[in-house]
């Protein structure tokens, strides 16, 4: 009875523990940018690792129906800090880049700011959408976001690497990231938009009853 139990909980919690697997990456890659930099291959792999699981978390859940809004918010918590985390250790550790335009610096910094603040803003309503238990699933934009999020992070560490241990057009790389950063940027502000809309409702109502 009891392994019967004890396999039940895994079953049940499988889809957080996944994301707790890219809550797990993401302090590795704040410890590893903070004391070990030149490690920043072990810091790519643990970026992967962190994607895979967040392409997977969702669809357990829902597979096994086993969607909670304690869920849905450990897998909001673990987007923000994974991208905010990669984010800040790129531009802390490896960054200005030489012989990179002053501008496109500033516009990069710019950017990356703009994200980490709009993450810190969503994860923010997803907490007053818990406190006045509204839904705080993903919108169609947020998840559009997630993927635009990923890939810069993912082909900003690489570009990195490549740059560091062959030949790379690093002012290329910038480029295609400030595009993909750009566009997460846009869709941050749609997906924030759908959370106020959605909480406007949904506080609206529960007054009125």
């Amino acid at each position: 009875m009891g392994s019967l139990n004890k396999k039940g909980w895994f079953e049940q919690n499988s889809a957080n523990l996944i994301t707790s697997v890219r809550l797990v990456c993401s302090f590795c890659i704040i410890f590893l940018g903070i004391n070990r930099p030149e490690m920043i291959v072990i810091m790519f792999c643990l970026i992967l690792m962190a994607t895979i699981s967040d392409f997977l978390d969702g669809r357990i859940a829902r597979s096994k129906k086993i969607v909670s809004t304690f869920g849905g918010f450990l897998d909001r918590l673990a987007d923000k800090l994974f991208i905010c985390s990669g984010i800040i250790i790129i531009i802390w550790r490896y960054w200005p880049i030489n012989n990179l335009h002053p501008l496109a610096e500033i516009v990069t910094e710019g950017i990356g700011a703009t994200l980490i603040l709009l993450e810190l803003i969503l994860i923010s309503s997803s907490i007053v959408g818990i406190i006045y238990k509204l839904s705080i699933a993903s919108n169609k934009f947020g998840k559009i976001k997630m993927t635009l999020e990923s890939a810069a992070v993912i082909f900003w560490f690489l570009a990195l690497i490549l740059n560091r241990y062959y030949w790379f057009d690093m002012e290329l790389a910038i480029i295609i990231i400030n595009v993909l950063l750009a566009l997460a940027v846009f869709y941050a502000v749609k997906s924030l938009g759908g959370y106020y809309q959605r909480f406007t409702e949904g506080i609206k109502k529960a007054v009125d009853n």
